[in-house]
């Protein structure tokens, strides 16, 4: 509402530069919700109105939140050449701040399609840049996001410890739900280690935190709920068709808001949707 209003007033008062940074927050805000058709037609009218400032680094700051969505959306190949554009473009112009922002997702970008090698380079530059700022919110992100990545190259001692330190810093801020991104992590690790009762625990804690909440609409609370979910499924524990079933239904709510059925069906290739899809259809027959 306080969005709305604030686009409102700058659009009467002729404010390009407010009324982009709004229809910029905006969109985020719409991709944190699930909501991709209007988080593109906002960053869209904002890349609009910044076009006419010929690039001022608000500009580069809503392509990065373009590519932001493109990427939750599972339109990788587009989101690659959106991220890496606003990524060079902030850093040219010194705005090491949303250079780091732009440089997680991109990092996040590879990892999601298989380049790990690359997605550790970019991860690691972000925890340095964000370190050089006392920047924990991007310290913690990048640790967690780093730990995707050597969980997926078979680091389990790597993986272990940037899941710790993800999760301990985004504690510290009170950002529970992110938190628990980095548990998924450890819980994963756990039943690669054969320590089922600890990945138990950690999938109980996750689901009591999330079960009836909201948290974002991202690719990685998907895996975190799935990993909830399979780790309770192998424990036979009932609270398992729930957690399924609450996943599925939010990746459903958001694919409702994409459009193309061609994008409908690249949302749905991405790993952690397909398998929650998967699950959802063995568990309920549906």
């Amino acid at each position: 509402v306080d969005y709305r209003r604030g686009l409102a007033l700058a659009h009467a008062g002729g404010d390009r530069g407010m009324e982009e940074m709004i229809l910029a927050n905006l969109g985020v805000l719409y991709t944190y919700r699930g909501d991709y058709r209007q988080a593109l037609d906002s960053l869209d009218a904002a890349l609009s109105i910044g076009a006419e400032t010929a690039g001022y680094w608000r500009y580069w700051v809503a392509l990065h939140y373009k590519g932001k969505c493109l990427l939750h959306m599972g339109r990788l190949d587009e989101a690659s050449a959106v991220l890496a554009t606003a990524v060079k473009k902030l850093g040219q112009i010194g705005n090491h701040h949303f250079e780091v922002m732009a440089r997680c997702d991109l990092g996040l970008l590879h990892h999601l399609t298989g380049n790990q090698e690359q997605a550790g380079v970019e991860l690691a530059l972000v925890r340095e840049l964000a370190g050089q700022h006392d920047d924990q919110r991007y310290r913690a992100w990048a640790n967690t996001r780093l730990g995707y990545v050597l969980e997926a190259q078979g680091d389990v001692a790597g993986a272990r410890k940037h899941y710790a330190r993800g999760h301990e810093l985004h504690a510290r801020m009170g950002q529970h739900f992110y938190a628990l991104n980095a548990l998924a992590g450890t819980a994963r690790l756990a039943v690669q280690g054969g320590d089922s009762a600890t990945a138990l625990t950690h999938a109980g804690t996750i689901w009591e935190t999330l079960a009836g909440q909201e948290p974002d609409a991202t690719v990685e609370t998907a895996r975190t709920l799935y990993t909830c979910y399979a780790i309770l499924r192998a424990a036979g524990d009932p609270r398992a068709s729930a957690v399924v079933e609450a996943a599925f239904d939010r990746l459903r709510a958001r694919a409702a808001t994409i459009d193309d059925p061609e994008h409908v069906d690249r949302f749905w290739r991405l790993d952690d949707h397909r398998l929650t899809a998967q699950a959802f259809a063995e568990t309920t027959g549906r």
